[in-house]
């Protein structure tokens, strides 16, 4: 609300990574932004300089994404995908 609440043009984005966030995860994302005007999902891409770790990392195909804007479009203004 401090964010959201101020005169200083804002947005929020989460890096979608598979295998850290399920889609039913951001129905909760969106009600802690609830009122946001803009919140970008951005597609992970892995580093040129990654650890063992995160070569296993993939992010969602588009019509998963598309799938999760619909869900934040329930909490926000405007929900762009990166």
């Amino acid at each position: 609300s401090l964010i959201m609440g101020g005169n200083i043009s804002y947005e929020f984005r989460t890096t979608v990574v598979k295998e850290m966030l399920d889609v039913s995860d951001f129905e909760g994302i969106g009600e802690l932004i609830k009122g946001a005007k803009l919140f970008y999902l951005q597609r992970f891409i892995l580093p040129k300089e990654s650890d063992s770790a995160a070569l296993s990392y993939t992010t969602y195909t588009g019509i998963e994404f598309e799938k999760i804007r619909e869900i934040m479009l329930k909490y926000v203004d405007r929900c762009k995908i990166r």
